[in-house]
């Protein structure tokens, strides 16, 4: 389960429209709920927030906010870059 200070140190760098990544995340590893079908996108945040625990969801909530987290220190790393020439 997503804990409240994970949570906040989330939220700042997803800041907000994970969602839908998270359910391409899960698409691509073929997680369906157990009705077989795709999770929803209000369960995908329901997780987020701690009321439902779902250990693929939340691991895919952590492969999304590592990517962008990934992709924040580029873009940083790149515009530390432009401001030194």
């Amino acid at each position: 389960m997503i804990k409240n200070a994970q949570r906040k140190k989330f939220k700042k760098v997803l800041k907000g429209r994970f969602s839908k990544d998270v359910l391409t995340s899960l698409k691509v590893k073929n997680i369906v709920n157990e009705e077989g079908k795709p999770f929803s996108v209000s369960f995908i945040s329901h997780v987020f927030n701690g009321r439902y625990d779902n250990e693929d969801i939340e691991t895919a909530i952590l492969e999304v906010f590592q990517e962008r987290k990934l992709e924040l220190s580029k873009r940083n790393a790149k515009l530390d870059e432009a401001l030194k020439k």
